[in-house]
């Protein structure tokens, strides 16, 4: 039962909104003129990873990868990698990073999970990546017959990981990403990953997933995520200070899922925002895009944090919208406005409208880009990668543009296809702790997921903008770096 007060400000809120409807087209609806200039596309180097592996017809084709994350951070495979940029560093939040440890001349599973699982934090100096083009000039000389070609990697940078100096000799050397002040049900184990991250005086905050429920073969249910804080300055991370972080509170939670093959649609439902990506706005910023008479009154005039949440079902989501003012990042969701549809906003989550009118919405990475005066949204969407664009963070969005399919050449080149190729998930043998070999997922078929967007882009001579964007591969299980430029459609 709602308190007067609540019933109060919920009808403030609602009289903010319903003015904001007056004023909703008022934003330029440019999204749909955006198109991605064809053949863009394509990783421009292995972000990690120990061997570079390609299958280009007949020839396979092996080299040293730049970064050789496993011979010096441990780092046998790896997924996600959510991008902030810090002063002159790049930072990357990877999940499930699976480790190894090396013993004489072999490799071993790491203490503690079977496969030494665990989240970890790299990073590499902030430059320019224009010039980064390792992959595809490899790929390149092999369609032209090349059996042994070479490609120049000095324009690509070096990813780092920060390492763990008080490891025990059979643990890996990359220092777990830990979360303290998790309750005695919460935990980082598998799938319980980072989300996102948020750059807030002189402290990162992070999102991650604390809670899941595995309904196989269903799939999975994420239960709940939090809000974590830096214990230190990410200025001052280094092996000897590597990060740490406190647990703030809990952004949201779901009751498990009763009848995981049937699971309820999200309409009602609260835990929309397990996974949330942040865009910030300052007010001026907020002002000259058009968005502060939209915003609810409480938002306007300030700095303002917009978050794009997808719901607790790991398969089938929309993508949600949230807002808090800056100076509130630490006072929790009750500091928190949902977007409700058609200018309102609510105190209720279970009141969120969705965005896009999609029910496939995987591993989203929203970001404002300057360039093309719009947000861009990379996400999943049943069986390729998608592209929507809108110039107001509750839209309207455009329809959405294929950047990624499970055909293009470079997937099927880079990404295992079973029965087709000789590509595995690592040409090192690792062993587990008895000395048996570890029998490596090698079978799997490799699926390109999570694009992530760098806060960094390059503006083309011919007017076009180059994204560039973290991508994940499953077999083999690593990320690389990509590129695809976009481009504003001729007029007419």
């Amino acid at each position: 039962m709602k308190t007067p007060i609540a019933c109060a400000l919920n009808r403030r809120r609602l009289r903010a909104g319903s003015a904001a409807l007056l004023l909703l087209w008022a934003v330029p609806a440019l999204a749909q003129d955006i198109q991605i200039v064809a053949g863009s596309t394509t990783p421009i180097m292995p972000l990690t990873g120990e061997h570079f592996q390609a299958q280009v017809g007949e020839t396979y084709f092996t080299a040293p990868t730049v970064s050789a994350s496993l011979s010096r951070f441990g780092v046998m495979g790896t997924d996600l990698g959510y991008p902030l940029r810090v002063g002159d560093r790049v930072l990357f939040f990877f999940g499930d990073t699976v480790g190894a440890y090396r013993n004489g001349d072999r490799y071993f599973s790491s203490r503690g999970n079977p496969v030494g699982v665990g989240d970890s934090i790299g990073y590499f100096p902030a430059g320019d990546l224009s010039r980064c083009r390792y992959v595809p000039d490899l790929l390149d000389q092999l369609a032209r017959g090349v059996s042994q070609p070479s490609a120049d990697a000095s324009g690509c940078p070096t990813l780092s990981f920060f390492q763990n100096l008080a490891r025990g000799s059979d643990e890996h050397v990359f220092k777990p990403l830990v979360i303290a002040g998790l309750a005695a049900d919460e935990g980082q184990g598998t799938f319980r990953v980072p989300t996102g991250v948020i750059h807030h005086n002189d402290r990162v905050y992070l999102f991650a997933t604390t809670k899941l429920q595995e309904a196989r073969p269903a799939g999975a249910f994420w239960l709940q995520s939090i809000l974590a804080k830096s214990d230190q300055s990410p200025a001052l991370w280094s092996d000897a200070n590597p990060p740490a972080f406190t647990r703030l509170f809990t952004v949201t939670a779901h009751a498990s899922i009763d009848d995981p093959a049937n699971p309820p649609a999200f309409a009602d439902e609260p835990g929309k925002f397990m996974a949330v990506q942040a865009v910030v706005a300052e007010a001026g910023q907020a002002a000259d895009r058009g968005w502060t008479r939209l915003l609810p009154r409480e938002l306007q005039n300030t700095d303002v944090a917009l978050l794009f949440g997808r719901g607790w079902n790991v398969d089938r989501s929309d993508l949600y919208l949230a807002a808090f003012a800056m100076r509130d990042i630490e006072a929790g969701p009750a500091k928190w406005f949902y977007y409700a549809g058609n200018g309102r906003w609510t105190a209720n989550e279970r009141d969120a409208a969705p965005l896009l009118g999609a029910d496939d919405v995987s591993h989203p990475s929203v970001t404002w880009n300057q360039a093309l005066g719009q947000f861009v949204l990379l996400r999943g969407g049943t069986g390729r990668i998608v592209a929507q664009f809108a110039a107001a963070p509750w839209g309207p969005w455009s329809a959405p543009l294929t950047v990624i399919s499970a055909t293009d050449e470079w997937v099927t080149q880079l990404l295992h296809q079973p029965g087709r190729d000789r590509l595995v998930q690592s040409l090192v043998k690792i062993y587990n702790r008895d000395g048996s070999l570890l029998a490596l997922p090698d079978d799997e078929r490799g699926v390109p997921y999570n694009p992530n967007v760098l806060d960094q882009f390059t503006e083309n001579a011919d007017g076009s903008v180059t994204l560039y964007y973290t991508l994940s591969g499953w077999n083999p299980y690593q990320v690389f770096l990509m590129r695809s430029t976009f481009r504003r459609a001729p007029r007419r």
